[in-house]
């Protein structure tokens, strides 16, 4: 509940979608990192009932509607549930992994700041974007970043090479 007040989203209770595997319902819908769904037919998620829950009730093969939150956008689509048999989980080499350049640091992060302190990682990306070791980063591209999990999807999410926008505090300043 809280969390979902930090993001701003609408409805207090729902699940952050933080990876979408491909071919999967989910994919399907278009649904992206960083939705908020809430939601599942007639069936809104609340502190005793989770999104989670809510799916295990259906079957493969199920239509159901689904309603997310995205960048403070309410939206919703219809889906048929997969049984993820069709899924592939396997996980590409790590030379494909897109690498930032960052550790957690357990630095205290400001009061009025939301976002994820760091420290850098020599010859990384984040060492060429001048970035260093006590900096908070608060935004990857158009996503405000709240835990180290968020950074996480954000740069999950990417291919190698493609460009990043990296949005950080450092000193008072962003």
């Amino acid at each position: 509940e809280a969390s979902a007040e930090r993001r701003g989203y609408t409805f207090p209770y729902g699940s952050l979608i933080r990876n979408i595997y491909p071919n999967s319902a989910a994919s399907k819908l278009g649904l992206q990192p960083f939705d908020y769904v809430y939601q599942i037919d007639n069936q809104k998620a609340n502190d005793t009932l989770r999104i989670s829950r809510i799916i295990d009730g259906y079957q493969p093969g199920d239509e159901v509607m689904v309603y997310y939150e995205r960048q403070g956008r309410l939206r919703s689509g219809k889906v048929k549930l997969s049984n993820g048999a069709d899924l592939s989980l396997e996980h590409p080499s790590s030379s494909d992994d897109p690498f930032l350049g960052v550790s957690q640091s357990h630095d205290r992060v400001p009061d009025e700041i939301n976002g994820v302190p760091v420290d850098i990682v020599n010859n990384g990306t984040a060492q060429a974007l001048g970035m260093e070791d006590g900096d908070i980063i608060t935004k990857i591209d158009d996503f405000e970043l709240f835990s180290w999990s968020d950074l996480g999807a954000a740069i999950d999410n990417r291919k190698v090479g493609e460009d990043i926008s990296v949005r950080y505090y450092r000193d008072g300043n962003l």
